[in-house]
Parts: C-alpha cells; structure tokens; sequence
C-alpha cells in the first residue's frame, strides 16, 4: 500500500491548512522532494513519522487526514491513524532520539541484532511457523469485529432514543440522554424485557400523567348510602303477602288513609282527655260507646298491619329521597388526579345510571305498598322478586368510585414517590421497548461472545509472539549489528578512530580509542545516525520486511562536505535496491527523499537506479515551497530545474521574475532565502579564494559601503523565534534589497547579461 497524496493537514506545525494541489501528481514508489531551509521539510517528515500512530479521536481534534492507494490504484479516505503501514523516518529528530553517545550518565543506544545464519533448519521451520500463526491471528482478529462494530452503533441509537423520551414522552419535563439511557439498561433483566412493557394503553396512560403530575391536590371525602337490601325486601314481602282478620268494618276511615289518620289522632286525643265530652269538628256530644268502636277498630291486625305499612312507606320515601340526591355526585373531574380522570368519568356515569335503577324500583315498591293499603289490606298480594344484578350493579359501581377515590388520596397523600416511581416505570417501559424492538439482547450476546473470542486470540497471540521472541534471540546475533555499524560509520567518515562497542546488557557504545567518544562534530553525529538507521534497515531488509516498508529520509547530508554528500548518494542508491539479473528491484514499499542542499539534490535525481522507471517502479520529483507563514505547497518540480539542471539559474530566474513583477508581496515570503543562497553561489564564484563569511564577501564586492544585503544573513535562517516574528521587517525591505542585488549584479554586466540569457 503506497501513500498517493496527502489530503489535508490541519494546525500541524506550518501546515496549517494544507491541502494537495488538483495539479500536483500523485507520490510515486520513489520520491524526491527539493525544498529550501525553512520550507517545511521536517514537519512533512514528523507527519509521515506520526502517521501509524494517529488515534481516531486525535485526527479528529488535529485534523489530520491521508489519502492512501492500494495497489490497483484505489484511492480511500482516512481519517485515522494507518496503522498497517510501517514508515520508517530519517530526521533530526531521529538523531536526538537515538544518538545518546555524548550522554555522560547513559552514553549507550539500542543494540541492532542480526540472523547469525547458524541455527538449524529445525528451528528455523519452527520460527517460521509462529510467524504464519501469528499472522493468520493478525488477519483473524483484523476481520473479525464485526459484531463489535455493530454493537457500537447502539451509542448512535441510544442519543436519538434518548432525545425522543425527552421530547416526546416526558416534554421535556426531565433530562434524559444517552448516559441515563444507558444506566436504565444496568437496571433491567434483559432477559425479561417482556416484564417493564406496559402493553395496556389505559395503564400506560395512568402513568405517563403521574409521571408528568405537577402539583399535589386535595383529598376527597365520599359517604354512599348504606342500607341492607335484602332485609327491606323481605321486611316489604312480608307486608304484602300478610292477611289480618276482619272486624266491624268503617266504610268511611277505611276509604281513606288521610281520614284513617285523621280518626286515630282523634281517638288518640279523646282518650287522653277524657273531660272532653264535645267533638271539636261537628260540635256533637262523643258518646263512650263511640270510643270503644273506635278503639276496637285501630286496635286489630288491620290496623297494625296499616300502621307498619305506612311507617315503611316513609322510610322507604326517605331512602328514596337520599338515593336520587346520591345521583348528583358533587365530585367533579377536575377534583381527580389526571391519571384517574377517564377511568372516574366512566365509574361516576355508571353509579348515576345504577342510582337511578334502584330509585325506580324503590319507586315500585312503595306503589305496591300503597296498592296494599288502599285496596288489598285483608287480601294477599304477590311477593315482590327484587332484581338482583341491579343491586350487584350498584354495589360494583360504589366500590370501583371508592377504589379510584382511595387511589387518588393514597397519591395525593404520597405525591413524590407515586410520581418517581411513575417516572421509574415510564422511563424502564421505554428503554425496555427500545431494547426488544432493536433486539439488543441478541446484539450484546454476540458483542460479547466476539470479544471473549478475541480476548482468547489476544492470549494465543501473546504467547506466540513470546515464543518467537525467544526463538528469534536463538538465531540472532548483536555482534553483526556491531560490525555493521561499524562498517557505515567507518564508510562515511572514511577513518577508524571512532568504533562501537557492544555491552553485557546488549546496548551499543561509541568509543574513541579506549574512552567514551565525545565532543562528536555535525558531521560525525549526522554520519553515525544514519548509520544506525540503515543498520537498522538492514536488519528489516534481513527478515524480509524492509520490502514492505515506507522509507523517509530528510536532508542526510548535513554538515557534510561534498565528498560525503557523493558517499551517501551512492550509498542510497544501492542500498534500497536489489539485483535481479540484468536490472533491480525496489526493496521497499515507498521511498521519499527530503532535502535541501542542491548538490546532493542533483546526485540523487541522477543515480541510476532512483531515477529508474518501469511499469511497477516510477521516481517522481517535487518542490516544496513556503508562500507564506502559514501555507506550505507541494508541487511538481518547475521546469526550469530541467532545463537549467542548475540551482543557479533557478535561483536567478525566481529573482528576476520576482523583480520584473515589481517586488509583489504575495511572492516575498521566501526570497530571503532564495536571494541569500544566490549571493552564497553568487560570491563563491567571484571570490573562490575568500573563504568569509557570504557578507563579508557581499561587503567586498559592493565595495561602495554596507548596503541593505547585509540583512539577509541575518534573517535567511530562523534560529530564534525573535527572527521569526521579525521576519515581516525584511518583508517591508526586499524591493530595496533586490535593488541593491542587482547594482551589484550590474556591476558585472557581462555576468548579468549572460545569467538572462540563459533564462
């Protein structure tokens, strides 16, 4: 797999906000980038160093994103770390990272072990093996996630569930998201989720009300008529059914009850009064013999029976009465706690209805009483046979109010806990129902037995990868790792006085003669890491994986005179490649190579087998460019490089072109740099002798007094951050700088017409 383009890179040092040209190609199998000091080198290389490393949620936060292609030219986007490439990267921070020679407390570095190539076949078939284990484990626990991954997508389902209980179940009312969501889940028996589904709507309703009760109300008080029914209607039949014997008869009390009950008050009265001797109502004298018929009349079973008759006729008109004052209950719905009030108004309805059932067969009763009375005192009438459902009714009626009566005071009387628990049950009947019609049951039982399929991947895996630890310390040896280093530090130097040492604990140490080397120059520490980089290489190269590996090198040569410069050249392009037959092959997966220094720049662009092109092996060349503080661009290398195939022509075609536009400010940023090392080159070929500083040699040459070019060294290399955020100062001086360059220029008109002739 190959790295094509760079997408976008987001706050990363002066990548700020990079994105890939739509005219620069595509990164090759092999690369080389130009670029001068300060262009963003480095930081391309710590990206590309910090790219199988990247987490998601970092490249999320820092905005780092690759464009990566397989090998059939299929582009994906990644927005996190990939981590299946191994990129391997040369730069300064390689060498602070590894060179610890000069550290008197711990001058030692990581020893390099190598393949003796003694063992057996044995165990080198054995090794072997383990590794074929270990990878098919790799690819295993690479495709088997799946159910993981599903069961992931639940946190997505659970915040949008989560915002509908809110909003739509609860109103808003209570704050509910993904974290209550899922801490009502540790709450549930998710092997019972049946059992906190409220299937009957009413129920559901009742709830969802107290759960969304406000304000606590009054209670309420309810008395309904108590009376024994069964008692009255045989206490009535009894009446009715009772024959009294006969006596003298009178015609004109008995034709009437009124004048029945007018005659007994009077007797009442005449017989407590026994002086009174006149009727007060005809004004006649009351004969004794009257009295004793009269007495003898209310006193016989036709009178007790009448008597008994009319006190249940008035008690039965009073039970009448109270029972149809009954049916204006005074109970409004509003009194009712919400939850209760659909089921109150069918219960309330009810009794009323039933209340006036029972009036109507009292009603009944008392005609048949009165039939009794007017016409059939001495005769039996029927028994009366008193519906009994609608008693059972009316009883049914009168216990469900009183229940839902009782219910009501109980949550009025306990407001906060009917209604916590209300929320309780509505919040476990909603995330229960969520969880069922998802099927997260199923979804976490295949989560988990995946991750305890993994978990015991994971185990075999380590235990392997003990084994092949162990049985690769069988079959290497540090000792080549020593002479190897040795070899490339020896090569690069061209002297023997520095060597490494190995040590018991198997780290390197760095000697010079018998003592601990120290006081190391630029060049000996740039030639030693790159030495333990490429040994390092080689040992990749020995177990065959350097093949798949993505090489980044950054500016290998500094501090190195020409003759080493030409070493490493040739060193790189041998060392990345083998022979096969009459051509060679690429031993890497990528290669990227980073500089600055137009010398080693020109040697590798021309070595033979990096400039090699073939179907499966293509070089490719880049500039980078800094266009101001913030923005960095890589593009294809100008064509004025392949025609002048000189960084002097370059430079000066970039100035003359920078001049002629009229010094604009959007092309300022990098002539500093550019001016800078035109004059190195510039002052070198007029003085080849004069080995000064570049303003000295400036100062000579101009020879008419200190002029504006000074300015340059000063700010071409930023060292400090006071030159960094000086730098907008030489930005506001480089018309009269480039001015000045070319007076000097002018100075040899010859040169200077020669230099735009050959633009």
């Amino acid at each position: 797999m190959l790295i094509r383009r760079i997408k976008s890179i987001k706050d990363f040092g002066v990548y700020q906000d990079f994105k890939w040209r739509g005219d620069t190609p595509d990164f090759e199998n092999k690369n080389i980038i130009y670029g001068w000091n300060y262009s963003g080198k480095t930081t391309l290389s710590r990206f590309f160093d910090l790219l199988p490393d990247i987490e998601e949620e970092q490249a999320k936060r820092v905005g780092y994103k690759v464009t990566v292609c397989d090998d059939k030219g299929c582009r994906t986007d990644f927005e996190t770390g990939i981590s299946a490439l191994s990129i391997h990267v040369f730069n300064s921070d390689y060498i602070e990272q590894n060179l610890h020679f000069e550290k008197t407390d711990n001058p030692k570095i990581k020893g390099i072990l190598f393949d003796i190539g003694e063992a057996t076949n044995e165990k080198r078939q054995k090794l072997n093996d383990v590794k074929r284990q270990i990878d098919a484990i790799n690819a295993w626990l690479l495709s088997n996630h799946n159910h993981i991954d599903a069961f992931e997508l639940f946190d997505k389902i659970f915040t949008s569930e989560a915002r509908i209980i809110k909003n739509d179940i609860f109103l808003s009312a209570i704050e509910f998201n993904r974290t209550h969501f899922k801490k009502i889940i540790e709450e549930l028996d998710l092997t019972k989720l049946d059992a906190y589904i409220i299937s009957d709507s009413n129920e559901l309703n009742e709830i969802k009300s107290n759960a969304l009760a406000k304000n606590p109300m009054a209670t309420i008080e309810y008395a309904p008529i108590s009376f024994d029914i069964q008692s009255l209607i045989n206490e009535v039949n009894e009446l009715l059914i009772y024959s009294p014997v006969e006596v003298k008869d009178e015609p004109l009390l008995s034709s009437s009850s009124e004048l029945y009950q007018w005659g007994l008050t009077g007797l009442k009265y005449y017989s407590q009064n026994p002086h009174v001797s006149i009727c007060a109502f005809c004004g006649n004298p009351i004969k004794p013999h009257r009295i004793d018929e009269l007495n003898r009349f209310y006193s016989n079973e036709a009178a007790r029976l009448r008597t008994r008759i009319n006190n249940l006729i008035h008690r039965l008109n009073a039970l009448s009465e109270e029972i149809s004052y009954q049916k204006n209950i005074t109970i409004s719905t509003n009194d009712i706690i919400e939850s209760l009030r659909i089921k109150f108004d069918v219960k309330k309805a009810a009794l009323v209805k039933s209340i006036s059932e029972i009036g109507n067969v009292l009603n009944s009763i008392i005609s048949n009483l009165n039939s009794k009375i007017d016409s059939y005192l001495f005769e039996k009438m029927p028994a009366l046979d008193f519906p009994k459902n609608i008693w059972e009714e009316y009883q049914s009626c009168v216990k469900d109010l009183l229940s839902i009566i009782r219910i009501h005071n109980s949550t009025v009387a306990d407001f906060k806990s009917v209604k916590d628990k209300a929320i309780s049950d509505l919040k476990k009947h909603c995330v229960a129902r969520v969880l069922k019609e998802r099927e997260y049951t199923a979804a976490r039982r295949r989560k988990e037995r995946q991750e305890r399929e993994i978990q015991e991947r994971n185990r075999e895996l380590t235990q392997l990868k003990s084994l092949f630890e162990s049985l690769q310390a069988e079959l290497k040896s540090l000792s080549k790792g020593k002479d190897n280093l040795n070899r490339f530090i020896q090569l690069f130097l061209g002297r023997e006085d520095l060597e490494i040492h190995t040590t018991e604990d198997n780290f390197f140490i760095l000697k010079r003669g018998n003592a601990i080397a120290t006081r190391l120059s630029e060049g000996e520490k740039t030639a030693i890491a790159l030495s333990y980089f490429l040994v390092n290489l080689e040992s990749l190269k020995a177990d065959g994986e350097l093949k798949k590996s993505i090489i980044f090198i950054d500016d290998p040569i500094s501090s190195l005179d020409a003759n080493h410069i030409a070493q490493v050249s040739s060193l790189i392009n041998s060392f990345f490649f083998i022979p096969n037959g009459n051509s060679v092959i690429d031993n890497f997966a990528q290669l990227f190579i980073c500089t600055h220094n137009f010398e080693f720049f020109s040697f590798i662009k021309d070595a033979h087998n990096i400039k090699r092109n073939n179907n499966s092996s293509q070089c490719r060349i880049f500039m980078l460019q800094r266009k101001s503080e913030r923005c960095v661009e890589i593009t294809k290398l100008p064509n004025t490089f392949d025609k002048y195939n000189s960084e002097y022509l370059f430079l000066f075609s970039e100035i003359y072109k920078y001049y002629k536009a009229g010094c604009p400010i959007e092309m300022s940023y990098m002539m500093p740099n550019v001016i800078r090392r035109f004059l190195e080159i510039y002052t070198r070929i007029k003085l080849p002798g004069n080995h000064d500083e570049i303003d000295n040699r400036v100062r000579r040459l101009m020879k008419d007094g200190v002029n504006e070019l000074k300015i340059l060294h000063h700010f071409s290399h930023f060292t400090s951050l006071e030159r960094v955020t000086k730098h907008s100062e030489i930005i506001l001086q480089l018309p009269d700088i480039t001015a000045d360059l070319f007076k000097l220029l002018q100075k040899d008109q010859d040169h200077l017409n020669s230099l735009i002739e050959g633009i």
